[in-house]
């Protein structure tokens, strides 16, 4: 698929992603867990009972500011406060569709089920316009990264590696939370549907992830969601 057109607010907001030239030889000394990082894909948390109904019927996955709900923050204030903060109020007249929509980098960092116990897995083109914090952005002390530069997100959060492994700085929040500024369509940006194992037996979310499958044409499986 070729790439969505951003809006101004959207690439303003990217363009406010830090930037840190690392030090000689620095990509080659980390270059393992720079690759696991391109590798990973950006998952999004949701909850099945909650949401996969709605989602159905929708063309989109839609952000707080379009539902009015959400599993995290329930305060659009407090959100709105603290992504101006972030993007350096890029978003400050954006309507409630230009904001971002908030995931994961899966399979590189921890799940925090707190947001959702299933996932929709984005494919790989969406983490071209996607930027990342180490934890969660409404921190105050957060700082995004383009995710299609890592370097500036490990060079600033300092990576190192001992005889125990890797081993990242970075606090109390150990995931990386990704940003992604667009639109995310759900028949086009959507690699896959993945549904905590419990429901497999769930005839309510049985019928919904058919039904998910056959208006998006998007796969379904379960799985254990760690």
């Amino acid at each position: 698929m070729s790439a969505i057109q951003l809006t101004a607010a959207q690439l303003e907001a990217l363009k406010a992603a830090a930037v840190h030239p690392p030090p000689p030889g620095f990509q080659q000394q980390h270059a393992e867990v720079l690759q696991r990082i391109t590798d990973a894909p950006v998952a999004i948390q949701f909850y099945p009972e909650r949401i996969l109904g709605k989602m159905i019927n929708d063309s989109h996955y839609r952000n707080a500011f379009e539902t009015g709900s959400s599993t995290g923050s329930s305060s659009l204030k407090s959100r709105k406060e603290w992504e101006d903060t972030l993007f350096g109020g890029s978003y400050a007249t954006a309507t409630a569709g230009e904001r971002v929509k908030y995931g994961y980098l899966a399979g590189f960092s921890s799940v925090r089920l707190t947001y959702g116990d299933s996932l929709l897995v984005l494919k790989e083109h969406v983490k071209n316009r996607c930027t990342v914090t180490v934890g969660d952005s409404s921190n105050p002390t957060s700082k995004p990264y383009l995710l299609s530069d890592p370097i500036s997100l490990l060079h600033d959060s300092k990576c190192t590696y001992n005889s125990k492994g890797w081993s990242f700085a970075w606090g109390y929040d150990t995931y990386l939370e990704a940003q992604v500024h667009g639109s995310i369509h759900l028949s086009s940006d959507v690699e896959k549907l993945v549904l905590d194992e419990k429901y497999s037996c769930n005839k309510q979310i049985i019928a919904y992830a058919k039904a998910f499958t056959k208006k998006h044409s998007c796969p379904v499986e379960f799985a254990r969601i760690r």
